[in-house]
């Protein structure tokens, strides 16, 4: 059953860190789905509530 993967997945890039040394090989860039309007905007504004929520967790 080759080919029935459908994923999106995003990471932390490099340039997110300007002050260290990582590798756009580790830490490529990702690629937004430019066919979904307002996907991008949207994913950024959830990840950056995920460490207030961590955070509130403890």
């Amino acid at each position: 059953m080759d080919g029935f993967f459908e994923a999106f997945n995003i990471g932390t890039e490099a340039r997110s860190f300007p002050g260290l040394a990582l590798s756009e090989d580790d830490y490529g860039l990702n690629v937004w789905p430019a066919e979904v309007s307002g996907f991008e905007p949207a994913v950024r504004s959830y990840f950056s509530g995920c460490p207030r929520c961590t955070a509130s967790s403890r």
